[in-house]
């Protein structure tokens, strides 16, 4: 696109002697086309009328700062006619007059400038007017303190420009303070715009054209409306170029409307505007910004870029250090939806909202972030993002934010995050990382180390947050240091690990709102003075399949301090300490369902649970936990019932594993509580009434236990004793928990639903015990009197072979070893086969089809059983008609009837054989030829098994 169109110079020249403009005119109308004109070193006054160039000519000055033509601003300087040819070169051309085109040129043919001055000319269309057929070159060239309307320096209607090299310096217009395009097409190449000046456009205006700038420079333009450095309302590229201390009332830097903007490796600094002190994008035009560097722009609103009604797509940028008066310090976004990828987004300020972005959601703007940095920014309302749209954000990490409001993020709308990390981001009141006002989804994230000075290190919530897979670490705020919630909540597979707090709530503080944990893991939280994992004020919440690890509070309720509604399921509570109610501190509605509480300890009271409201347990376990003053497990003061469940080995002061505080409407039915005779005065204290039912244990077998033999075990937790010594069976034995077993010689064994049935194979042993807890059974067992054991009759389909394998007692009762003589018996034949290490001897057999008796001997000790081994070859006798080919078919299929194929049969008929493989049917065909009248003995073969058949033929 950059070229020059310089004219072939003529032998023929012609020098100007007189000092006016009809000097120059005369050497024109003389010349021939081509001719070259050479003008001295002076200045050539105007008088009134132009120059008229309507022929191809070269004007050459000797030196542009000493070749002046001066108009005297009487009239243009020059008039270029259509298809004519034309070169300047060391020209200055100065102080032009026309009222409507070109102040200084007038031009409509193919028009050359190099090294020369166009300065302080006037014409409401530009110093230089190219239009329609125009085409204007210019190169090496300055021009300075033109002014006009339309283009102070160039107004390009609907023509063709190129600019090289050249500088445009204190130029003023209305439109364009350098360059006005309207229509044309024009390329800006190397050339550099200072301190020009406009209403719109204070370097350069493009009003529908195609604009296209290379390796340029526009420093301090300005204009009072829109674009100080560019404005286009056109087709517009950009590259390698710097924009540096430009001012507007839109677009400081670069304005753009309508069309397409693309911007590479552009540096945009210090430029200043109301709206997008860098880039403004509006009125639903796109820009595609990529490799660009966006700082030190000032605006009220969108310091760095403002896409206001538009949209953008940046890449591999920087946005940095830019500071908003208002809203988005480095980034508005408004209308249409926004990518930003592998881009810095750092140090930007805004007063209001959005220290980094702000996403305005009118008419449901959605802006993409993926793969971006977003650092060190700062606002009133997130201090990396506010958005009030749809903010959807990737593979990014947006730390050592700060906001009054949402550390990093301050959603009103939709924000979702994954893959993500947010670290050290900061707020004064609420949300350390993110304030949620609408709907926030979190998949995969990492928070750690935000902090607030008030509420929600992590997040504060008002609507809804859904959070999986994310992990929730080291985050600090005075009360709830990972999420503050007034709404509802939904947390799945996600850990809360080492948050901290300086007053109450430690990891989540629930006010209202229906709320689900699930999968999740709560470990090592601290210094929380109630609940030190989740403070439920009043909301509906629900945990499963959760884990509570290693907490404490000062206060109450290490894991849980609820005074709402709480179910819990499936749940585990370990280790945790507080000064009273070591897991939870209950005032409000609990149930707790085949959860485990174990190892919890409490200073003061309620080792596991201090329950001030009503209490439900089902299913659940309590093991080993310890109160200072009262109540190991449980402290009651309102209404309880515990059901189906373990309690074991807790301990208060005086032992008791539960402690009423004068609770009257208590059921402890159906538990068990460490053996089959619990001693419930050392159980329970006083308050609490003994008149329950308790679980049982039984261990038995379906047979007598002999040694080597496999036996039927049975242990059971489905009955339950009363005080009278009655047994009943359990209801509903889905509820039990479970229960693990030591089973001696077989290890831990589980027991759900209150009964198992194991199927064992006895060893040398004399007894076999279930043990938990305290409770013991042991079952005798009787020495076997057999010497060959595992023996078992056999049935299988013909294969060409077969394995018999028993196993050999020693007279001392124990498995013999390697190398142990055994004799077997079978089809009048005898083998003497010898141990393997495990006691085991095996034969492997060639057997056809049939049934066989086997005796195995062993010191005199003898055992029969059978082998049966099923045919699999089917032949039939036929009869056909004599034909020169007689076709032959037979079968091969195991006893449940399904095909053998790819084998092998053989077929023998008058001393010839002939052999064919099954097909998928498992159906072996062959042909006989030239078989006379006659009956026909026909054997048929496969591997050792034989079958004889008959075939006539009539």
């Amino acid at each position: 696109m950059i070229g020059v169109v310089c004219a072939e110079d003529n032998n023929v020249t012609e020098n100007a002697t007189n000092e006016d403009f009809q000097a120059i005119q005369i050497l024109i109308d003389n010349a021939n086309p081509g001719d070259s004109i050479y003008l001295e070193n002076k200045t050539y006054q105007g008088s009134g009328s132009p120059i008229i160039v309507n022929k191809s000519v070269n004007v050459y000055g000797v030196d542009s700062s000493k070749t002046i033509l001066d108009a005297s601003n009487k009239s243009s300087i020059f008039l270029i006619s259509k298809d004519v040819k034309v070169n300047f070169n060391g020209l200055t051309l100065t102080n032009g007059y026309n009222e409507t085109k070109g102040g200084a040129i007038y031009n409509l043919g193919i028009l050359n400038i190099t090294n020369s001055k166009i300065s302080s000319n006037y014409a409401e269309s530009g110093a230089i007017r190219n239009e329609g057929t125009g085409k204007l070159t210019i190169s090496n060239s300055l021009f300075d303190k033109n002014c006009g309307s339309f283009g102070a320096a160039i107004d390009n209607y609907v023509g063709y420009l190129n600019i090289v090299d050249t500088t445009f310096t204190n130029n003023d217009c209305l439109e364009g303070g350098a360059i006005y395009n309207r229509f044309g097409e024009f390329l800006v190449y190397n050339c550099t715009f200072i301190n020009n000046s406009a209403a719109r456009g204070g370097g350069v205006y493009n009003n529908r054209g195609g604009m296209y700038i290379y390796n340029s420079r526009f420093i301090a333009n300005n204009v009072y409306d829109l674009g100080g450095g560019i404005k286009s309302w056109g087709s517009c590229e950009v590259y390698n170029t710097v924009l540096i201390n430009n001012t507007a009332k839109q677009g400081g830097g670069i304005y753009v409307s309508e069309f397409t903007l693309i911007a590479e490796n552009c540096f945009v600094e210090n430029n200043s505007a109301h709206w997008g002190g860098g880039i403004a994008v509006e009125a639903k035009a796109t820009a595609k910004i990529k490799n660009a560097t966006i700082i030190n722009n000032l605006a009220d609103r969108g310091a760095g870029i403002d896409i206001n009604m538009g949209s953008i797509d940046l890449q591999d940028s920087i946005v940095n250090n830019n500071v908003a008066k208002y809203g988005a310090g480095g980034i508005y976004f408004a209308l249409l939806s926004s990518t930003v990828k592998n881009t810095y987004i750092c140090n930007n300020i805004a007063n209001t909202s959005g220290g980094g972005c702000y996403i305005y959601g009118f008419r449901g703007v959605v802006v993409n972030f993926t793969n971006v940095i977003i650092n060190n920014n700062s606002a009133s309302k997130g201090g990396a993002i506010y958005s009030t749209g749809t903010a959807n954000i990737q593979n990014s990490i947006l730390n050592s934010n700060n906001a009054y409001k949402g550390g990093a993020i301050y959603n009103e709308l939709n924000l979702t995050v994954k893959d993500s990390q947010f670290f050290e981001n900061t707020a004064d009141s609420w949300g350390g990382a993110i304030y949620n006002n609408l709907n926030s989804f979190i998949d995969n994230v990492v928070l750690n180390s935000n902090e607030v000075k008030q509420f929600g290190g992590a997040i504060y919530n008002e609507k809804l947050v859904n959070a999986k897979n994310s992990l929730f670490e080291s985050n600090k705020a005075l009360q709830a240091g990972a999420i503050y919630s007034t709404n509802d909540l939904i947390i799945d597979n996600s850990q809360f690990i080492k948050n901290y707090v300086k007053r109450n709530y430690c990891v989540l503080m629930l006010s209202k709102g229906d709320v689900n944990i699930t999968n999740s893991l709560f470990k090592f939280n601290t210094n929380a003075d109630e609940g030190g994992c989740i403070f439920n004020y009043n909301a509906n919440l629900l945990i499963d399949a959760s884990q509570f690890i290693s907490n404490d509070a000062r206060s109450y309720g290490a894991a849980i301090d609820n005074s709402g509604n709480l179910t819990i399921k499936n749940s585990l509570f370990y280790k945790n300490k507080a000064y009273g109610a070591a897991a939870i501190d209950n005032s409000g509605n609990l149930v707790i369902i085949k959860s485990n509480f174990t190892d919890n300890v409490a200073t003061n009271n309620g080792g596991a649970i201090d329950s001030n409201g009503k209490l439900i347990i089902i299913g659940s376990i309590f093991k080993n936990n310890l109160a200072g003053n009262n109540g190991g497990a449980l402290i009651l003061r309102g209404d309880t019932t515990v059901t189906h469940s373990i309690i074991y080995n807790n301990h208060d002061k005086n032992g008791y594993a539960i402690f009423n505080k004068g609770v009257e409407n208590i059921s402890l039915s159906n538990n068990w509580w460490g053996s089959n005779n619990p001693d419930f005065e050392k159980l329970l204290n006083m308050g609490t009434s003994d008149d329950f039912n308790w679980i049982i244990m039984s261990f038995s077998s379906n047979n007598q236990l002999i040694q080597y033999k496999n036996s039927i075990l049975n242990i059971n937790f489905d009955n339950v004793k009363d005080k009278m010594g009655n047994v009943y069976k359990i209801n509903s034995t889905e509820l039990l928990p479970i229960f693990k077993i030591a089973l001696s010689n077989y290890g831990e064994v589980t027991i759900s639903n209150g009964f198992k049935s194991m199927n064992k194979n006895i060893p040398l042993i004399t007894s076999i015990s279930a043990k938990i807890d305290n409770q013991s059974i042991i079952l005798k067992i009787t020495p076997t009197n057999k010497r060959i054991i595992d023996n078992k009759n056999i049935v299988v389909d013909y294969n060409g072979k077969v394995t018999y394998k028993v196993r050999v007692v020693g007279v001392d009762g124990k498995i013999v070893g390697a190398n142990v003589a055994v004799v077997m018996k079978i089809a009048g034949k005898k083998y003497t086969v010898k141990t393997n290490k495990n006691g085991f001897v095996s034969k492997l057999f060639s057997l056809t089809p049939g049934k066989y008796s086997i005796i195995t001997t062993y010191k005199g000790f003898t055992v029969k059983n059978s082998i049966t081994v099923k045919k699999v070859l089917y032949a039939k006798s036929i009869t056909k008609k004599k034909s020169k080919k007689i076709t032959y078919s037979v079968s091969l299929k195991i006893s449940n009837g399904k095909p053998i194929a790819g084998k092998k049969i053989t077929f023998k008929i008058k001393s010839k054989t002939y052999t064919a493989k099954t097909n998928k049917k498992g159906v072996a065909v062959v042909s006989f030829k030239n078989l006379k009248v006659g009956k026909y003995s026909v054997i048929v073969n496969y591997l050792n098994s034989k079958v004889k058949t008959t075939l006539k033929i009539k």
